[in-house]
């Protein structure tokens, strides 16, 4: 969730909360001052009424005087009753008519009798209910202006930050250019953007020396050791060298070639991982397919494989160097990995790539070999750095891969579909 949409859920919770309360709250208390003015109204209007029946002579006047007053009810009461104190109550009648009543004594004519004075409250019930809801719509929709001006506002407010995240989210060390912050008022985003712009200097100064350190070492490696192989390649022509020798410097040639081929796997790795790779043309992989099984040809022979493909046109925009280094891993791993006389199928479609071959039982569970310096077997040739490699790459485009070993079939499967900088 937002943090905007969080801010304003609360806010709504809150004043939900407080509406919930402070309704029956806002009713008792309207409730009790319309009470407190119909008592008072009774109390005024009892005097009136005991000064009237005061010029009563008998009981026909007062039968004929409380004829036309229907909220008047005189009581005769028996001889010697003794005197008592107004009282004041509530009263329903007719199922729904509330009303407040006050009973008291007075003496008509010399005898005594039992006033009672009526006061509706029905319409005093209705207006508080009247009153209460128009409270309750008002309070309602005040709470709708201020969470939509809230909002507004702070959708405002926080402009600032969501246009440096908009910048960090374009941000890229391979383009070499400076996300440039928009100014603003605020202090806080203020401080933020002057942090985030010395941050991204800082990781863009680490990131080119890092670059040329790795550049500069692979190239200061790679020149004493090709100085070595061509020494060790004269030494292996001299006729005098004993057996032992011999052997010796073959293994010192063997060893140099696995650093040389180590130290550019890991050069390798290095590039597709810092984005070096971001120049793309669109590739007919059915075509690179066929080219790098034709540099695989004399592999293919040595060891008698049958090969069987099922090749659809592809196309994908891709970096000519990773789609080359891709289709040489995967073949090269199958052709290597294979069974003497064994099969190599490749299926390539429109959404993926399939190469399977027979093998030995892989020593681990598959994901593992994705992960670098993990080898499918002891070939003393093997880097483990194959489907590290493949992984790398995949990744690079947004594409999947998988590897399984079923029914003694090792499957490598590449899916494609997901454009660049797309995620699924």
């Amino acid at each position: 969730m937002k943090l905007l949409n969080r801010t304003a859920v609360a806010y709504f919770g809150v004043s939900l909360l407080l509406l919930v309360v402070a309704t029956p709250i806002f009713y008792y208390v309207l409730h009790e001052l319309f009470v407190e003015e119909a008592d008072e109204t009774l109390v005024s209007r009892k005097e009136f009424v005991v000064a009237r029946l005061g010029e009563i002579k008998n009981a026909k006047e007062i039968t004929d005087w409380t004829r036309f007053e229907d909220d008047i009810v005189v009581t005769p009461l028996p001889a010697g009753t003794l005197p008592r104190h107004d009282s004041l109550y509530d009263g329903i009648e007719h199922g729904n008519e509330h009303f407040r009543e006050l009973a008291t004594q007075v003496t008509i004519y010399g005898k005594p009798h039992q006033l009672k004075i009526r006061n509706s409250m029905l319409e005093k019930g209705d207006l508080i209910q009247t009153i209460v809801i128009s409270q309750i719509l008002l309070l309602g929709a005040l709470l709708l202006c201020l969470l939509l001006i809230n909002r507004w506002i702070a959708g405002k407010i926080w402009q600032p930050f969501h246009e440096t995240l908009a910048k960090l989210k374009d941000y890229s060390l391979s383009r070499r250019i400076q996300p440039e912050l928009g100014r603003t008022d605020i202090v806080e985003f203020k401080e933020l953007n002057e942090v985030v712009d010395r941050m991204t200097r800082k990781i863009h100064d680490d990131f080119t020396n890092l670059k040329q350190f790795t550049e500069n070492a692979s190239h200061e490696i790679q020149t004493p050791l090709a100085i070595i192989k061509s020494k060790l390649e004269v030494m292996i022509q001299d006729e005098d060298l004993s057996s032992q020798q011999m052997q010796g410097i073959q293994t010192i040639y063997e060893a140099t070639g696995r650093l040389s081929r180590l130290n550019q796997a890991l050069l390798l790795l290095t590039k597709i991982e810092n984005d070096q790779f971001v120049s793309t043309e669109r590739i007919n992989l059915r075509l690179l397919l066929k080219e790098s099984l034709s540099l695989f040809e004399d592999f293919i022979q040595a060891k008698n494989l049958q090969v069987a493909t099922r090749l659809n046109d592809c196309g994908l925009d891709l970096n000519p160097t990773l789609a080359r280094v891709l289709l040489t891993n995967l073949i090269g791993n199958a052709i290597k990995y294979n069974l003497e006389g064994g099969t190599l199928d490749i299926v390539l479609t429109g959404r993926y790539l399939t190469i399977s071959n027979p093998g030995a039982s892989p020593l681990h569970p598959p994901e593992i070999y994705f992960e670098r310096f993990n080898k499918g077997s002891s070939h003393s040739d093997s880097l483990g750095l194959g489907l590290a490699i493949v992984k790398e790459i995949c990744a690079f485009s947004n594409w999947t891969v998988r590897y399984d070993f079923e029914n003694g079939m090792h499957v490598v499967e590449v899916g494609f579909g997901m454009p660049k900088n797309q995620h699924p």
